[in-house]
């Protein structure tokens, strides 16, 4: 939280320091809410930081196992916007400091939860749990339309991209249990078959509306 309150900061100062025409905006994005500021350079570039946020419960099933989890969704990322016809239309390319994580625990059925095909029970191994992260740095992708509204001072976004997360970084652990033999051995090639199911989770689909007011 301290390096996104940081990265934010350094990011404003720097926007406003050498704004010409900014707008602040509000949106929606499949990255939670969302909160923008726009700078535009000239009729061709503008420069764009975004601070994303969305907390959440979650409920998923991977392996005959059904997990409950946490969603924390935590972005903030700076693009380059490209207006090649110097009208509505850009490509946006840029990079996210990335805080998505899923933190989750695995449900038992009657009291026994299943690892890698063998069975124990909760009063073995306590709980199964399981979280999800990724590296800190996340390229961006994306194309959109940005404009003015009428002739007023307020400006309409949509941007649809994708961000590149990489492989996930999944870790299992039992809450008891650590020493049944072939427990660790079970909990690794569990990991590994997860990882290998989520592994299309390295891209992620961004579509972002907004709403923006210049001043």
């Amino acid at each position: 939280m301290q390096k996104v309150i940081l990265l934010t900061g350094l990011l404003l100062l720097s926007f406003f320091s050498s704004a010409q025409t900014t707008e602040a905006g509000l949106g929606v994005s499949s990255l939670g809410a969302h909160i923008v500021f726009t700078n535009q350079m000239n009729d061709q570039f503008g420069l764009r930081l975004q601070l994303n946020g969305y907390s959440g419960s979650y409920e998923f099933k991977e392996n005959g196992l059904t997990y409950e989890g946490d969603l924390k969704l935590g972005t903030v990322g700076v693009t380059m916007d490209w207006h090649p016809w110097e009208n509505d239309f850009f490509v946006a390319m840029g990079a996210f400091y990335n805080g998505n994580q899923l933190d989750a625990r695995a449900k038992s059925q009657n009291g026994v939860i299943t690892i890698n095909g063998t069975a124990y029970t909760t009063d073995q191994i306590g709980n199964l749990e399981s979280e999800m992260k990724f590296g800190d740095v996340s390229p961006y992708l994306g194309a959109g339309f940005m404009g003015k509204i009428g002739q007023s001072d307020f400006y309409y976004g949509v941007d649809l991209g994708v961000l590149y997360q990489g492989e996930p970084d999944i870790s299992l652990k039992t809450s008891s249990g650590s020493s049944i033999t072939g427990l660790s051995e079970n909990l690794a090639a569990e990991q590994k078959r997860v990882e290998d199911e989520l592994s299309s989770f390295r891209w992620y689909p961004v579509l972002t509306l907004s709403l923006h007011y210049s001043f």
